[in-house]
């Protein structure tokens, strides 16, 4: 059995890392890393890997006791980790009103906190941190801000990832990306590169499972969405039909009957900046194919 280990690193203590690495894979001959994965996350890495059970704890142990931060921690981990900070405190020592200034503090966010938040993908608790700007400290407002794009690509590809590992989750990831892609807060916030990403992401979803090839439709006719993802919808929809219509017959019947082509015709005026050519032309032939059925 593999456990997995998610760590946030700067640039430079990615070689404390791989030492760390190497000396266990010196020490332990049936030690190794599964499906190391690094990711941006504000002027941070994140770095998600599996080890052998075995080893779990070991490690967490190493990286905790090298101030390696390391987050989605489950009981063994927290425990770990808190064992070594107690150990640390105890060899430390701790000025006269240390502990006394500690324990009179206000509790407020920090940006471990933030950080934690964007691994777990949690960007609506970061978004509530810009958007309460006032209640924190300066320095945290731009953190928040510099994970806030990172935090929802780490939930985009969470869900992706997920929903393509592991097909009893597919229903579920697939409602988180569309939340995601539309979410008003993120439209407030003009991040139209995130929410597109998002949709792209939904789209890639109903082609990965041909079972979910029809919810192609339902995100044509979103309007909720923008309108770039219901062309590109519209034109994997078009790819399909256009080129075997025996074998689609049954979503071509869905289409005609529920495709708001009116809808598609507003979106694309918007959209046609994001297109290619080839894009236009699938998406101009799928609307007179679907307009010229219902017309029959």
């Amino acid at each position: 059995m593999r456990k997995e280990i998610t760590i946030v690193i700067k640039e430079k203590e990615e070689q404390i890392l791989r030492s760390i690495i190497s000396i266990f894979k010196k020490n332990f001959s049936g030690f190794d890393i599964y499906k190391y994965k690094k990711g941006k996350l504000g002027d941070e890495f994140v770095i998600t890997f599996k080890v052998e059970k075995r080893y779990y704890g070991s490690l967490i142990e190493k990286l905790a006791y090298n101030d390696i931060k390391i987050f989605r921690k489950d009981a063994e981990a927290k425990q770990i980790v808190e064992e070594v900070k107690r150990k640390k405190r105890k060899a430390a020592p701790v000025a006269n009103s240390g502990w006394a200034s500690i324990r009179t503090k206000q509790k407020t966010i920090t940006e471990e906190d933030l950080e934690e938040l964007a691994v777990e993908g949690k960007y609506k608790e970061i978004l509530a941190v810009i958007k309460n700007s006032i209640q924190h400290p300066l320095e945290i407002v731009k953190k928040a801000k510099a994970l806030l794009s990172d935090s929802i690509a780490i939930a985009l590809n969470r869900a992706y990832s997920n929903a393509t590992e592991n097909k009893e989750d597919v229903k579920k990831e697939y409602d988180t990306l569309l939340n995601i892609a539309t979410d008003k807060q993120l439209k407030l916030n003009r991040l139209t590169k995130e929410l597109k990403e998002a949709g792209y992401q939904l789209i890639e979803l109903c082609i990965f499972y041909p079972e979910f090839f029809r919810n192609l439709i339902d995100i044509a006719n979103n309007s909720n969405l923008h309108p770039t993802i219901n062309i590109k919808a519209a034109v994997e929809l078009g790819d399909k039909f256009l080129s075997d219509e025996e074998k689609y017959e049954t979503e071509i019947q869905l289409a005609v009957k529920n495709l708001n082509t009116r809808w598609l015709n507003n979106a694309f005026e918007i959209a046609i900046k994001d297109l290619s050519n080839q894009e236009i032309d699938t998406f101009k032939k799928l609307v007179k194919f679907i307009e010229e059925k219902r017309n029959k």
